[in-house]
């Protein structure tokens, strides 16, 4: 998975390198390509999805990125919604008990410091990580006290990350209009994994 991560990143960093935010804030395309990626080299139904997350910035700063119910009823393009996020899902069967077990991908971790700065919270106080890969038990929390009377939230007892459909048929919308510059990229990542691997090789080689 890191060297997924790693070229994922240089690629998408090298699109918006001009971007005061870098890449940063396209978890949408984050979530398409890292899906399309994973799909290819495992075989396995990796789909990307979105929805809203429970975001904790330490010091028990929590915050919530979520559409709001005017915005799914009117929105006819994934840009018409303000706050959501977008990452990778996968159902795993578990034949011994007959249930799915879920598995949830982010490649857009690595910005935590610059999404908490855009949304004017003071620094980040646990550790930095790239990516966030794990099943979805690992983020079934208890909802923060102050987040239990949102209007999002009011159903949910747990689970800091669920998916919303009408994100997801126009996160679905946004790839199918855009599938050439999608198949582009996506080979550009693939090149990028393949020379990467070839580097280490030769690293290798040469310290042996």
């Amino acid at each position: 998975m890191d060297r997924i991560d790693g070229a994922l990143y240089e690629v998408m960093e090298e699109k918006y390198s001009g971007r005061r935010m870098g890449a940063s804030l396209k978890c949408a395309e984050f979530a398409i390509l890292g899906a399309r990626v994973l799909r290819l080299m495992s075989g396995l139904a990796y789909l990307p999805v979105a929805g809203s997350q429970i975001v904790d910035f330490g010091n028990q700063q929590f915050t919530l990125i979520s559409p709001t119910r005017t915005e799914r009823r009117s929105a006819k393009n994934l840009s018409d919604i303000r706050q959501y996020h977008c990452w990778i899902q996968c159902k795993h069967p578990t034949p011994e008990s007959n249930t799915e077990r879920l598995e949830l991908i982010d490649f857009t971790d690595r910005y935590a410091d610059k999404i908490a700065a855009l949304l004017d919270h003071s620094p980040i106080s646990f550790p930095k990580r790239n990516y966030f890969w794990d099943w979805a038990d690992a983020v079934d929390f208890p909802i923060p006290e102050n987040l239990l009377s949102h209007p999002s939230v009011r159903p949910r007892k747990s689970g800091w990350r669920w998916m919303d459909n009408t994100c997801t048929r126009l996160l679905n919308k946004y790839e199918s209009e855009n599938e050439v510059y999608f198949s582009i990229t996506t080979s550009q990542v693939l090149n990028r994994l393949a020379d990467n691997a070839e580097i280490m090789l030769q690293k290798s080689v040469r310290s042996n």
